[in-house]
C-alpha cells in the first residue's frame, strides 16, 4: 500500500513534468492531492495509526508524498517549496 502511492507519486511527477500548460497540469496535481492521497491513503492508514501498527513505514510514506507534492507545486508557488524544505526536510551531506 504505501509502495503504491510512492509509485503514484512519481507517476504523477514525471506526468506533470511534460506538460507545460498550466490548468491541466494543476488540475492532475490537486486531482491526486486530494483524490488519490486525502480519499484513499489517508482513509486506509487511519485504522493503522490508531493501533499504531506500521508507524514508520506509513510516516515515511507520507514523508516522501508529501515532499513529491511540494515539488509538483514548485512552478505554480516558486517560494513555498523553498521555505518548506529549509524547515521540514531533514539536511543532507552533500557529495
Amino acid at each position: 500500500m504505501d509502495s503504491y502511492q510512492i509509485q503514484q507519486t512519481g507517476h504523477q511527477l514525471h506526468t506533470t513534468d511534460d506538460v507545460f500548460d498550466y490548468s491541466p497540469a494543476m488540475k492532475d496535481i490537486e486531482y491526486f492531492l486530494w483524490h488519490e492521497l486525502a480519499d484513499h491513503y489517508l482513509e486506509m492508514i487511519k485504522g493503522s495509526l490508531y493501533n499504531k501498527e506500521n508507524v514508520e513505514s506509513i510516516r515515511y510514506t507520507l514523508y516522501t508524498i508529501g515532499l513529491g507534492v511540494v515539488k509538483l507545486f514548485a512552478p505554480f508557488f516558486p517560494t513555498s517549496p523553498k521555505r518548506f524544505t529549509r524547515t521540514h526536510t531533514k539536511p543532507t551531506k552533500a557529495t
